[in-house]
């Protein structure tokens, strides 16, 4: 406005006479005309006698004034196209622009407010200070606190939220400075606004991307390593009562989680991956931890409080009895398990990286305990881990040279002593040291070994098979391998490569093949017998014996676990049991196997409970298949000379 014009210097007045030259000579000439008869007709009246000092002063006044008009009509011609050009400019431009005084009240605001906000111009101009009422009620807050009246000239932006006319959320990042005239004094506000919205959303989405597992939907390995490092950073400061604060860290893997992919495929494994992420979810909002997953089937879950010990372990047992539950996934029913490996900050170590190598190396530690458990880190769980390794690369060499064996232990028939059959044990052992076939048989499981493992120890126990085909050879099947969807396909293969027949072929397995899922389990069983092998129930009476595996599982025959046997001479329950199982047996027409027979004393007694087939190192200890062949022929008469039985042990 007029009022708000400053006259200009010399330059720019100079400029201005330039191009409108003609205002300035037509208002001149017409101010000077104006005073020369304002004044003249002073003078006609006023006065009679006229000098040239009376023509010179009005002919001046007269040219000022009109110079003034001139410059002030040019001036604003000036703004009046400076701001046509820049409302030009403005209008054109996608964000949306405006310009305030400092009573709040809108001087110009820019078309595209509508496309952004959803209201029009005239709303913001007949309302003023109008973008106090589209900030979202979240960002009120930081748009309250937002310098924008006085700022000294610096340019200050601000990213916050809007609401639309129509209700919806709208990112913006707003750009702000002072007007000033040229005194330094604010006159109002100019701000430019951007719409955000996609750059914001692809940001979040790229970081949920980065901290989220695509799969689960829950936190990942870099969201959690993180958390604990910022975790750490809390541990230095006090809590109230003086005490540290604790961090804890537990890493959990389900066991055995591998025989369900190969077992039902990996969607299946899929989705029971998403069902264990979603039973730590809820317990992570019930029992306030971060939960994670760490990579394949391994969860991180992380606690911090003052009362960590308490907590950890509270929580480490919720999260074993909920992962334990059945995964019904499609029409199957299968059941897992977990290990959990638990350490501490600072207990544990200062150094937050170390909290999941530790962590790691106890559920090793509570795997090879067992699994299904929990275990604190120890500091020779690292040694753990470092036996661990160099056992698994010791077998890969052991499987490329060829240095894994088979020794075959008889079963004797309890009334002839002749031999029955024999029993395939895995034998292997490390710069001359044996490694007992629990701990490399569980560590080729989780290196993705067994099937090699397998192949080359099936191999030699068929090899054994196919030279004594008057007995049976029984093979140890493991949980993982017994899952194989072309299990049946692929050991008939190898059956008919050496040319055996599937008759005088046992598969044995345990109980822990049978849990793992009852309705594959039983299909596999099915598809063996149907193919001609013999399947039998191994170490009965540890884990669940459940007599319902004897009645849905059609076994040819039960071994009793060698623990009943060396506690039957001092525990009458014991000697009950085996009893009873044995009667069990011959009611429903399965043979029963005793194994370890090692006194006269076990011998007699399993013989009086009517059981007809035994194992054990008082017959022989497991041997070379070209032993075991001798032991079977010098016993295919019956009850063995003194001689024999001398040079058969000398022999192994």
């Amino acid at each position: 406005t007029l009022s708000r014009l400053e006259f200009p210097n010399i330059a720019i007045t100079l400029g201005l006479v330039r191009r409108y030259r003609y205002v300035y000579l037509v208002s001149s000439f017409l101010c000077v005309v104006l005073v020369l008869l304002f004044f003249s007709i002073q003078a006609y009246f006023f006065l009679y006698n006229v000098t040239l000092l009376h023509m010179i002063v009005p002919c001046a006044v007269g040219g000022v004034f009109g110079f003034t008009v001139a410059t002030v009509f040019a001036l604003q011609k000036e703004y009046a196209g400076r701001m046509r050009l820049f409302e030009v400019m403005s209008d054109l431009a996608q964000e949306f622009i405006y310009f305030r005084d400092v009573q709040g009240n809108y001087l110009y605001v820019s078309p595209s407010c509508e496309n952004l906000t959803g209201f029009a111009p005239a709303e913001f101009y007949t309302t003023p200070n109008f973008m106090d009422r589209v900030i979202a009620k979240e960002d009120q807050k930081r748009w309250a606190t937002h310098v924008h009246k006085v700022n000294n000239g610096a340019t200050e932006d601000l990213v916050f939220r809007i609401k639309r006319a129509d209700g919806s959320m709208r990112w913006i990042k707003h750009i702000c400075a002072d007007v000033t005239d040229t005194n330094g004094t604010i006159i109002g506000v100019r701000s430019t606004n951007i719409d955000i919205t996609e750059k914001v959303e692809l940001i979040n989405g790229l970081e949920k991307q980065v901290n989220t597992d695509d799969l689960t939907q829950i936190p990942n390995r870099h969201y959690i390593e993180k958390y604990i490092k910022q975790c750490q950073r809390s541990v230095s400061l006090p809590l109230n009562d003086g005490s540290p604060h604790q961090v804890g860290v537990m890493f959990i893997d389900l066991d055995r989680f591998k025989y369900t992919n190969e077992a039902h495929g990996h969607s299946c494994g899929d989705e029971v991956l998403k069902i264990a992420a979603n039973r730590l979810k809820y317990l992570a909002m019930r029992h306030n931890f971060k939960t994670a997953r760490f990579g394949s089937d391994q969860f991180i879950a992380v606690i911090r409080d003052d009362k960590c010990e308490i907590e950890l372990m509270a929580v480490a047992n919720l999260i074993l009895d909920n992962l334990r539950l059945p995964y019904d996934v499609a029409t199957h029913h299968i059941h897992l398990s977990a290990s959990i490996g638990i350490s501490r900050l600072p207990d544990d170590t200062q150094d937050p990286s170390k909290l999941i190598q530790y962590a790691y190396a106890a559920m090793y530690q509570a795997k090879w305990k067992g699994r299904a458990r929990i275990d604190h880190f120890l500091p020779n769980a690292i040694e753990y881990s470092t036996e661990h390794l160099r056992i698994e690369t010791a077998l890969y060499r052991a499987i490329e040279n060829q240095q894994l064996t088979m020794a075959f232990q008889p079963r004797i028939d309890t009334h002839s002593k002749r031999v029955l059959g024999f029993e395939a044990l895995a034998r292997w052992s490390i710069e001359g040291k044996p490694v007992s076939p629990d701990m490399f048989i569980a560590i080729a499981e989780q290196s993705e070994l067994i099937d090699k493992v397998t192949d080359c120890l099936f191999t030699q126990a068929l090899l054994h098979a196919f030279k004594v085909p008057h007995v049976v050879t029984s093979f140890n099947l493991s949980a993982r391998e017994f899952q194989r969807a072309d299990l049946c396909e692929w050991l008939l293969s190898k059956v008919e490569d050496i040319g055996c027949n599937p008759n005088c072929i046992e598969f044995e397995i345990t109980e822990s093949v049978l849990i793992n899922d009852l309705g594959t389990t039983l299909e596999r069983i099915n598809q063996l017998r149907s193919a001609g092998f013999r399947i039998s129930l191994d170490d009965f009476g540890t884990g669940y014996s459940s007599l319902s595996y004897i009645r849905d599982f059609n076994f040819d025959c039960i071994k009793l676990d060698r623990s009943f046997i060396a506690q039957m001479e001092n525990g009458q329950k014991d000697r009950a049991i085996i009893k009873n199982i044995a009667a069990l047996c011959r009611d429903i027409g399965v043979k029963m196997v005793a194994e370890g027979i090692e006194t006269q004393q076990q011998f007699e007694s399993v013989c009086s409970f009517g059981i007809t087939e035994v194992q054990g190192y008082m017959f022989a200890m497991p041997m070379p298949s070209d032993d075991a062949i001798i032991y079977q022929q010098q016993h295919e008469v019956g009850i063995p000379s003194t001689e024999a039985k001398e040079q058969c042990n000398e022999n192994v």
